[in-house]
């Protein structure tokens, strides 16, 4: 809309003084013919080939618990968040859970909520090794020592810094590791709290068809946990990741191909305005 807009006004203003105007009649036909493909295209790429996503009936609540938290949430407000989610779930809603520093640990086995285990809420100190325990998890799902068998499940992952394993220059380092996740299923949601990193939360929480949340206020943390847990529709667009892995090839076509289109079309959009001159 916006690009349209522009080049209309550029052929105005440059082409002031010459002896035909703009086009008008041209412009606004192939100024509507971007405007409907845009919108089927967009149409057409948010199918949900693969039907509804099943009902989350498992959580995996990754906790940081580095020496920033000691500061950040020395009250322990998100080992709260986590008791408060799971108040609505049903009796036999399963959940694990990791504190991670500068490894993971799991701290509670995947077992239902009416499994009354007692687990540590950490020490508080160490650094921020995001992919690393990212790692862990994969590693101990592969493994089967966290037993997802049957299950539909969905990681919660919090943390308030930046990563000490992973450099500016390489966030899509983990972008393989991602994919893991996405191609078994498992959607990760992201909850950053004052100095986490947006855009690395970000990329994890959209390669793998999550969310992320950010807040300024630890006591605010209640409410984002519970809004990453509560994973709605898929918020696809054309320029945005899907965690649909297997059909990534089909999916990258429909870009090239869709994008290309507009490109075409916004080239006859100049082409009206310009082939006066």
């Amino acid at each position: 809309l916006f690009l349209g807009l522009a080049i209309w006004l550029t052929g105005k203003s440059v082409y002031a003084r010459s002896y035909k105007g703009v086009p008008m009649r041209q412009w606004i036909k192939v100024f509507l013919a971007m405007l409907v493909l845009t919108a089927v295209f967009e149409l057409l790429y948010e199918i949900q080939i693969k039907g509804k996503n099943p009902e989350i009936d498992s959580y995996i609540f990754v906790i940081d618990s580095s020496g920033s938290m000691t500061t950040t949430d020395p009250d322990g407000l998100r080992f709260d968040a986590i008791d408060k989610m799971l108040v609505q779930k049903p009796q036999d809603f399963r959940y694990a859970v990791y504190l991670f520093s500068d490894e993971a640990v799991r701290v509670r086995d995947m077992g239902p909520k009416d499994n009354a285990q007692e687990y540590s809420h950490g020490t508080g100190d160490g650094e921020t090794a995001i992919k690393a325990t990212l790692e862990t998890v994969m590693e101990d799902i592969e493994s089967r020592e966290l037993d997802l068998t049957g299950l539909n499940a969905h990681v919660i992952f919090h943390s308030d810094g930046y990563a000490t394993d992973i450099d500016f220059f390489h966030k899509y380092s983990i972008a393989t590791l991602l994919n893991e996740y996405a191609g078994k299923g498992i959607s990760i949601s992201t909850v950053g709290l004052l100095e986490a990193d947006e855009a690395l939360m970000s990329l994890i929480a959209e390669k793998t068809g999550g969310v992320f949340i950010n807040v300024d206020d630890v006591n605010q943390l209640e409410e984002a946990m519970s809004q990453a847990g509560d994973l709605g529709t898929d918020n696809r667009h054309l320029l945005g990741y899907r965690n649909a892995v297997n059909l990534d090839l089909l999916y990258a076509v429909m870009r090239i191909l869709f994008i290309t289109g507009l490109g075409v079309i916004i080239g006859l959009e100049k082409a009206v305005i310009c082939e006066r001159f």
